[in-house]
């Protein structure tokens, strides 16, 4: 009676999930058709976690006589970096992963090279390593108001975070976020002086 097919799991009920398809999540998950007793809820959802970086949590659970139901929530990209001819999504902890589909209102960042600041690892071990800092994801969304319409936001590991503006110069502002208003700030000061005095750089740096 144990091996019927009464408890033979049907395909799984997947709920919370935007981007990743209810097909790859049961393609992963392998449970179609096993033996409902067989299966382990918090196992199912570590190997969601570890397969798709992009997901923040998942849960798996099991009903008789033979009901799966998969509770995801996925990261939310701000950031589409762009390194090496290649692109990532960026959430806001700083993880890195696969784009899926389209999301409005994206922040480009052109990166000249990776990033040398180590994020420091999550308490959830399930979760990827950071690819940059939640400090570095807040400077970028601190500074992309600012930028000029259509330029993208440049990141250099020496410089930091900054533009190259439609006047011929480039302009960086390091990479914390806690002081880009003020150096914001300064920069729109400095400019208006190099204006006044007929001075038209080739860099500026408000990094220090």
């Amino acid at each position: 009676a144990m091996a019927s097919p009464v408890f033979a799991a049907s395909s799984p009920q997947v709920a919370g999930n935007e981007r990743i398809g209810a097909e790859q999540i049961e393609a992963v998950l392998a449970s179609t058709n096993q033996q409902v007793f067989v299966l382990k809820p918090d196992e199912l959802g570590r190997r969601l976690r570890l397969n798709f970086p992009d997901l923040l949590d998942a849960r798996v659970s099991v009903w008789l006589p033979n009901v799966v139901k998969v509770q995801v929530r996925e990261r939310q990209p701000v950031i589409m970096w762009s390194q090496g001819g290649g692109f990532t999504w960026i959430d806001e902890t700083g993880v890195a992963f696969l784009p899926r589909g389209t999301v409005d209102n994206l922040i480009p960042v052109e990166a000249h090279n990776g990033p040398i600041t180590a994020p420091s690892a999550s308490s959830d071990p399930l979760s990827p390593t950071p690819f940059i800092t939640p400090d570095l994801v807040a400077a970028v969304q601190t500074l992309a108001p600012d930028a000029p319409p259509g330029a993208s936001i440049i990141y250099d590991a020496r410089y930091g975070l900054g533009w190259t503006d439609s006047r011929g110069w480039q302009v960086f502002f390091g990479e914390r976020a806690g002081e880009m208003d003020v150096k914001l700030r300064v920069y729109d000061a400095l400019v208006q002086m190099l204006n006044s005095k007929g001075i038209r750089p080739a860099f500026i740096s408000v990094q220090y």
